[in-house]
């Protein structure tokens, strides 16, 4: 018996403990994102070259993209309405009716030119504008052929409020504030979620062309037009 006891107390002793059957964790080597691979490229992307490529053909016409100096600080967005203000100091006898459609600021403009800006266009039908090459379409080319972090929606032109003026003139401008925003105004009620959405969309016009695709105008239309409803259907049962 005690050799017994012996014995298991040999074999007692003798098991691994527990941290030594640990073993350390094996060690993948990696690549330093120091390195060239991992740093970011400006790569110049096929729309760029043919933009460049445009420019370079017309350097007179784009002097901004062309020599690629300017000491403005302003945002691309807000430096477009002052081309387009000072636009009209300069024809002032075509702020009433504009320019006319596709001729200054909107994506018809851009699509027109057939560099694929803003969708595909028949290389054969291709138009520019010249007030639109040398104001909207130079201050484009300007910022998005130039750097990526230039690339951005403050330093697009896109703006349904620049498009009213500038192609419609104050006829279009006053024509969408009274017969459009004025729909939706005289009939929302207090305390109804479509005056959020007005304002809010009131908000969006600045930054894009949105009349001119498929967009989030479409549900706010339907939103407003269904709390329209609500309150209609709502103002009947009160009255019944």
């Amino acid at each position: 018996m005690k050799e017994e006891n012996e014995h298991t107390k040999n074999v007692a002793v003798a098991l691994p403990q527990p941290e030594m059957m640990l073993k350390a964790k094996p060690v993948i080597p990696k690549d330093s994102i120091h390195t060239p691979k991992f740093q970011h490229k400006n790569d110049t992307t096929a729309i760029e070259k043919e933009l460049i490529s445009f420019v370079e053909q017309n350097p007179a016409e784009m002097p901004l993209t062309a020599t690629k100096m300017s000491n403005d600080k302003l945002p691309g967005k807000i430096r477009s309405l002052l081309q387009t203000l000072k636009y009209f100091e300069q024809y002032p006898w075509r702020i009433v009716t504009g320019t006319g459609i596709g001729n200054f600021s909107s994506k018809l403009a851009f699509r027109a030119t057939a560099l694929k800006i803003a969708g595909g266009y028949p290389e054969r039908f291709a138009y520019v504008n010249d007030n639109f090459r040398s104001n909207h379409l130079d201050l484009y080319s300007y910022y998005f052929t130039n750097k990526d972090d230039q690339h951005s929606i403050a330093n697009s032109p896109n703006s349904t409020y620049d498009q009213l003026i500038s192609e419609y003139g104050i006829a279009g401008l006053l024509s969408f504030i009274v017969f459009y925003i004025g729909f939706f105004a005289k009939r929302i009620k207090r305390y109804t979620y479509a005056i959020p959405l007005l304002l809010f969309m009131t908000g969006a016009f600045f930054i894009e062309y949105w009349f001119e695709q498929l967009s989030v105008v479409v549900f706010f239309e339907l939103l407003v037009l269904l709390n329209i409803k609500e309150n209609t259907v709502n103002k009947n049962h009160e009255s019944a």
